[in-house]
């Protein structure tokens, strides 16, 4: 069927307007300018970036976006989140 989900769509709009651009725009540019200062792209100042961005910064956001996406859909309750979260 050709079914357009408006409500799924405006919760994306409101992750990507109000959750994910804001806190992607604070993590790069803090990564670039404060956590790992640099113009120059040199080998060893993107592998730091890099390995800082997947494996500090990527399991938070993800758990996080996570949480705030099923709290918008209002199907599972705080506890049911905090639990599958748990299990991730």
């Amino acid at each position: 069927t050709n079914h357009f989900d408006y409500w799924r769509s405006i919760r994306f709009f409101i992750m990507g307007t109000f959750w994910v651009a804001p806190i992607t725009n604070f993590w790069y540019r803090a990564l670039s300018t404060t956590i790992i200062p640099g113009k120059t792209r040199t080998f060893s100042r993107v592998a730091k970036r890099l390995a800082l961005d997947q494996f500090v910064f990527a399991p938070i956001f993800v758990n996080s976006f996570m949480a705030v996406l099923w709290t918008l859909e209002n199907e599972k309750s705080f506890d049911e989140i905090t639990s599958t979260l748990q299990k991730i």
